[in-house]
């Protein structure tokens, strides 16, 4: 991941959040940065990535990762765009 993408999203109780990715490097509100693949899921596969993020409210945070493709999601949905999110789903025989 050779990146540096910037994200502002409101929660659900109307706070304002800010996500700075930098290269191999995350930092949720300003924290100091720390490697993305501490907050790698279990969920994670050879085409997608997907990145649980650290949270101060009731809200799920993710950043998915297409190829290049970023995407931050709040409770499952496109912080840009606001349409529900649809994971890669691997049949189970590869």
């Amino acid at each position: 991941m050779a990146v540096s993408q910037n994200w502002t999203y409101t929660d659900s109780q109307g706070i304002s959040h800010t996500v700075e990715l930098n290269k191999n490097k995350i930092s949720v509100d300003g924290e100091k940065p720390v490697n993305i693949n501490k907050y790698k899921t279990n969920e994670s596969n050879m085409v997608e990535s997907l990145f649980l993020l650290p949270s101060n409210g009731p809200d799920v945070v993710m950043l998915a990762v297409k190829g290049k493709v970023y995407t931050l999601l709040l409770n499952g949905k496109n912080v840009e765009t606001g349409e529900e999110y649809q994971t890669v789903t691997i049949p189970k025989w590869i």
